[in-house]
């Protein structure tokens, strides 16, 4: 494959992550707009609507992937750098 079109599909990943990310954001956002923060039940997981709820959970999704996503780009770097310097 051409360097090139390794870059663009890295460029367009960051910008998918990116954009999910700002998504959930937005979504987190319409919880603190309508609370005004004095109810006893903040951020308590019973105060969620459902979209609140979808949210949360996709957040920590997310998250989840972009760590095993991440992992997975730092082994292959290691293993090209051992394969050039062993010549495995």
């Amino acid at each position: 494959m051409a360097q090139w079109k390794l870059w663009t599909l890295g460029a367009a990943a960051v910008i998918i992550d990116l954009a999910v990310y700002a998504l959930l954001g937005v979504i987190m956002m319409g919880y603190d707009d309508s609370h005004n923060g004095t109810e006893p039940d903040y951020y308590k997981w019973s105060s969620y609507k459902t979209l609140d709820k979808a949210a949360v959970i996709g957040l920590w999704f997310w998250n989840i992937v972009n760590i095993l996503f991440w992992g997975y780009v730092i082994y292959r770097i290691v293993k090209a750098i051992r394969n050039k310097i062993y010549g495995a």
